[in-house]
């Protein structure tokens, strides 16, 4: 599968009209006229359809305001670019060359033995300048396939706060799976009121805008799990709905294997109590079973079998921790 394609807006989205003349916001070193999310859900695919329209006030946007950035999966996922423009005094201007766009596999974290095969696709703009205006317009395909919830859980988080002046935010939900989909909007400030959550059944849709958004403002001090405000977007409404499902599938998989044999792996003396037992078997595990994360592909969800993890002796913390449980049955 290509990473990335060039394609027109697809017909299931529906444009949002620009009002540049009511935009002007100039407290900050850029803002948003216009941040639009659609997202069409199927049962093998999720597209997700995002057009940003941003103002540059001040040159130390600029750099950043250079770089567009998508981090796909390998295996299942694909961006397609639409247009992305630079409007200058009026007068528009395409900026999207495929010379400009490049492919790379960054393992952020090898030196911490964890790969995860994640695709950077990153796109340069040249020649930006304050007070131009960028139109950017992509759609994020995910395709269901062997991985137990990519492209057929959908789960998509959008702030509703930013870190500058939002003029108007849109979010369309199109829902055509065959199943319900859980809206919440998560207040962050108690004073505003309690969470509220609507559903959207299959071959419904759901709409909403928000205009004016003021910048949150987070002191130093403030910790990093502190979010502002967001609306959550789930098929499944709570965890243990989501767990039973990854359950069966792992059991389905022979993922516990229930039949594995302690005493294949761990050596016991004919005088050991039952606690001694369960010391050394817990031993084996944590110290001879080093650690290594493979999160790609099934492996971001799914544990490999006990019996893999032992022969091989490495493992994740679920891999790990699905041993343990094997060898304690």
């Amino acid at each position: 599968m290509e990473k990335f394609e060039f394609s027109p807006v697809d017909t299931w989205v529906v444009p949002s009209a620009l009002a540049f003349a009511e935009a002007d916001n100039t407290s900050s070193p850029y803002f948003y006229i216009l941040i639009d999310y659609q997202e069409l859900i199927t049962d093998n695919e999720i597209y997700r359809y995002k057009r940003t329209v941003e103002k540059i006030n001040d040159e130390s946007r600029i750099e950043d305001a250079s770089l567009f950035i998508a981090e796909l999966q390998d295996s299942n996922h694909q961006i397609v670019f639409h247009s992305v423009e630079i409007i200058r005094n009026g007068e528009r201007f395409s900026v999207l060359h495929k010379d400009k766009i490049s492919v790379h596999q960054r393992e952020k974290s090898l030196e911490n033995h964890v790969t995860d095969k994640m695709i950077t696709v990153s796109l340069s703009i040249d020649d930006l300048r304050v007070g131009d205006i960028i139109d950017y317009q992509a759609t994020t395909i995910t395709y269901a396939d062997e991985h137990p919830l990519q492209g057929k859980f959908y789960y998509s988080l959008f702030w509703l706060r930013w870190g500058c002046a939002v003029d108007r935010q849109r979010i369309r939900i199109i829902n055509r799976s065959s199943q319900s989909i859980d809206i919440q909007e998560c207040p962050t400030d108690s004073s505003m009121g309690r969470i509220t959550t609507l559903t959207v059944l299959p071959n419904e849709n759901y709409e909403k805008e928000y205009r004016d958004l003021r910048p949150v403002v987070f002191e130093n001090i403030v910790p990093n799990w502190v979010w502002p405000d967001f609306l959550l977007a789930t098929t499944q409404a709570a965890w243990h709905e989501l767990s039973a499902y990854l359950f069966h599938y792992y059991e389905s998989n022979d993922i516990y294997q229930k039949d594995l044999k302690l005493d294949e792996w761990v050596v016991f003396g004919p005088n050991e109590t039952i606690e001694d037992k369960i010391m050394k078997t817990l031993r084996f595990v944590q110290n001879d079973i080093r650690y290594k994360g493979e999160h790609h592909g099934i492996f971001t969800h799914t544990p490999k079998k006990p019996s893999e993890v032992a022969k091989n002796r490495y493992g994740d913390c679920k891999d790990k921790a699905n041993l343990l449980v094997a060898l304690s049955f």
